[in-house]
């Protein structure tokens, strides 16, 4: 299973390292004095939701902004107003959960991309395109691994709690193999 970072505080989340990377992450409640100590498990019964994000440019190098703070700052706006962004926020909207708790907690496993060195290594003959190709390659395969990941945690949480995390209402579609 995949590593996750302790649980952070949501106010205190933006401190958690790695987050200018794509990767899963986890979304919890925990009452003040009971969060669990060391690595996040993501089967907790606390979790609430399950989310993923890309965490790279169109060009597929690392987001500058820091993509993980960036898909919860949309959380936090949607799960505050009901306003489209983030489905998962929307839903906690939805279940009339307080905005943003102080018993809001968040954890995440982060994928960093691989530099531009070891992209870079890729180069055959020192020609562009065939660089540009490998990069392509490099960054979906990246998606690819990131999504397999979520869909297995929420199948996986489905199987153990016969329930999906309640602010997440529907199964991710199964990551298929890619033909290029």
């Amino acid at each position: 299973m995949a590593l996750f970072t302790p649980w952070c505080s949501w106010d205190k989340r933006h401190e958690i390292p790695g987050s200018q990377y794509g990767g899963v992450y986890l979304i919890a409640r925990f009452e003040s004095g009971n969060v669990p100590q060391g690595t996040a498990e993501p089967l907790n019964l606390q979790v609430i939701y399950i989310g993923q994000t890309g965490g790279r440019t169109k060009t597929g190098d690392p987001s500058p902004d820091g993509y993980f703070s960036k898909r919860w700052r949309v959380f936090e706006i949607s799960a505050s107003t009901g306003e489209k962004g983030h489905k998962g926020g929307r839903n906690y909207h939805e279940l009339g959960l307080p905005s943003p708790p102080d018993d809001l907690w968040v954890s995440a496993s982060q994928f960093p991309l691989p530099s531009s060195e070891e992209i870079q290594s890729f180069r055959f003959s020192g020609r562009e395109r065939e660089t540009t190709v490998i990069r392509r390659f490099m960054a979906v395969r990246y998606v690819d691994q990131i999504n397999e990941l979520e869909y297995g945690l929420i199948v996986q949480f489905y199987n153990k709690h016969g329930r999906l995390p309640i602010c997440n209402r529907e199964i991710p579609k199964v990551p298929t193999e890619r033909v290029e």
